[in-house]
C-alpha cells in the first residue's frame, strides 16, 4: 500500500486509501490476491482504530470477466453495463476479504 498519509498532528484519527484499476486489474479479471493483502493492511489499520474510508476501482475488470469480455468496449454505453454488472462480484470480493478478519463492508453511492 502506498503511504501518502497527510496528518497535521501526530494523530491519525482517518484516512481515505484509493485503490486504482491498475492494482486491482489481474489477466483474468480482478487481482484477488491485492484486495486480500489491502483487506489486510486496513484491517490492520482499523485495529488502531484509525476509521478507513476506501475507494476502489475494477468494477469494469469484474464485470469483463462476468460477461466474458475479452477487451474493454469503445461504447461508453456498453462500458457502464459492464460496470454494474461488475460491480457487484467487486463488493462481493471485498465482502470476502474483510470478513477473513471479521470485518463488515458497505458501498456507497
Amino acid at each position: 500500500m502506498k503511504r501518502n498519509l497527510k496528518q497535521t498532528d501526530s494523530t491519525l484519527s482517518r484516512a481515505v486509501v484509493k485503490v486504482g484499476s491498475n492494482v486491482l486489474t489481474a489477466q483474468a479479471g480482478l487481482n484477488l490476491e491485492a484486495i486480500a493483502s489491502i483487506s489486510s493492511q486496513i484491517s490492520q489499520l482499523l485495529d488502531q482504530s484509525i476509521e478507513i474510508i476506501l475507494v476502489s476501482s475494477g468494477a469494469m475488470a469484474s464485470g469483463m470477466k462476468k460477461m466474458g469480455f475479452a477487451k474493454r468496449p469503445e461504447a461508453i454505453p456498453q462500458r457502464q453495463a459492464i460496470a454494474a454488472v461488475g460491480q457487484a462480484g467487486l463488493i462481493r470480493e471485498w465482502e470476502k476479504a474483510f470478513a477473513r478478519f471479521d470485518r463488515r463492508v458497505a458501498r456507497f453511492f
